[in-house]
């Protein structure tokens, strides 16, 4: 399929990758791309993480200093950092940071050659999330999370691996990712054991509220199956007659 989407496209206007979502709760989270004037938010999002989520994350550093730097340095076409934000007593709060590269990095090449698992810049991006401790395990990770993935899949893109890949013993992490749709291709050792883990965009469905949808679909083309097969039966010769005789 023909990308619909290119990375010049988000340069010029980054609105486009603008989502809302709703929340069975009524929550609604605006996921958008960073803006340069996101630093305070974005640091007062890094400074709110837990030292066990700070620990957790591979791919920079969550300090104030850090969030004035990506934020100064914002390129596109380079690499999209997505935000999920609320309104929170009448303020914005950042609650959800993800991470999107087009293609990889050098340590992720190396591993994916060793196994003989190439990867093509062309086909192949990278992603890393991060989520408020406060809105871990309630479903949120997961909707967002697949609100990037379509973008990446938009973008033409075939498959998505982990920046950094998972710590094994973050059992948590690991279901998270598995239940998404990625699977584990190796191991590495940064000191710790490490799962690299990657996901084919090609057969990913849409979220779950658009696979509603088809499911109610094709429950009112059943049902309309249903009724043409009645009406032929009853069109029957005779078959009036015998129906009538069980009233």
């Amino acid at each position: 399929m023909a990308p619909t989407l290119t990375l010049a496209d988000i340069e010029r206007n980054p609105n486009t990758v603008t989502q809302v979502v709703t929340l069975p709760n009524g929550l609604r989270v605006v996921l958008r791309a960073l803006r340069p004037d996101d630093a305070f938010l974005l640091g007062t999002f890094f400074l709110g993480l837990s030292e066990d989520t700070r620990r957790r994350f591979a791919p920079h550093p969550f300090t104030m200093e850090e969030a004035e730097k990506l934020c100064s340095q914002i390129c596109y076409r380079e690499t999209i950092r997505m935000v999920g934000v609320i309104d929170s007593d009448g303020e914005p709060r950042i609650i959800a940071y993800f991470i999107f590269m087009p293609g990889f990095g050098e340590h992720e090449q190396k591993r994916y050659h060793e196994r003989g698992m190439p990867l093509a810049p062309a086909t192949d991006c990278s992603v890393a999330p991060c989520l408020a401790d406060d809105f871990q395990n309630r479903g949120l990770g997961s909707v967002l999370m697949g609100k990037v993935l379509l973008i990446a899949k938009r973008l033409g893109y075939k498959r998505a691996l982990l920046i950094g890949g998972v710590i094994a013993t973050n059992l948590r992490a690991v279901h998270f990712y598995t239940k998404l749709g990625f699977r584990q291709v190796g191991t590495f050792s940064t000191g710790i054991e490490n799962y690299d883990m990657i996901m084919d965009l090609a057969g990913m469905g849409e979220p779950p509220r658009s696979r509603r949808g088809l499911i109610l679909l094709s429950v009112v083309l059943g049902a309309a199956i249903l009724i043409v097969v009645l009406d032929h039966l009853l069109a029957l010769p005779g078959q009036t007659d015998r129906l009538d005789t069980h009233g």
